[in-house]
């Protein structure tokens, strides 16, 4: 019985995810890991483009499959160790060590390709299609708290949003993506 308010804790029920809390003792552990091991973290944070219109024009149990859509498509598009979480809402969470911006970034063209070739029926029998806007950030040496990381990826998000949606932006500097001599 323990174990299972353990479980029930720390996962998201809708979904079976790691929850906010999970991933918040998965960050700290990682970034101390990475600190420790100088290697790269990368945090993807991804939420539904238009959900609201989506649970507004097919209802609530259509927002919960599409949201559950989602999460099967990260599950599909990360390795085992990385940390997969139901941040809030529409909002997702990818916690990847030892990868770095420039990998990251085809993890989340992996996943955006994923959610953009799935389909959930409403029904009427439409098929509805969706897809997710990201933003990247990368740990720093400098970052003290999962906080500083996930400000970064979000603020990069809400550009993503800005900029018409349905992609992925990481702020890379020009020089981070020439190949390495």
């Amino acid at each position: 019985a323990n174990k299972q308010l353990e479980a029930l804790a720390h996962t998201d029920p809708l979904t079976g995810l790691a929850n906010r809390r999970q991933l918040l003792t998965d960050a700290r552990t990682l970034m101390a890991l990475s600190r420790r091991s100088n290697s790269p973290l990368s945090l993807i944070v991804c939420d539904i483009d238009s959900f609201k219109q989506v649970n507004d024009t097919h209802g609530h149990e259509l927002g919960d499959r599409a949201i559950c859509l989602v999460a099967d498509c990260m599950r599909k598009a990360v390795r085992e160790i990385d940390v997969v979480a139901r941040f809030g809402g529409d909002e997702f969470v990818l916690l990847l060590p030892g990868i770095g911006s420039r990998e990251a970034q085809i993890v989340a063209h992996r996943l955006n390709e994923l959610v953009r070739t799935a389909t959930i029926t409403d029904e009427k029998g439409q098929q509805l299609k969706l897809t997710l806007s990201c933003g990247i950030g990368q740990w720093q040496k400098e970052d003290s708290r999962f906080e500083d990381l996930f400000l970064r990826a979000d603020r990069n998000l809400y550009a993503a949003k800005n900029s018409g949606r349905n992609q992925t932006v990481a702020n890379i500097s020009p020089a981070a993506l020439q190949p390495s001599p």
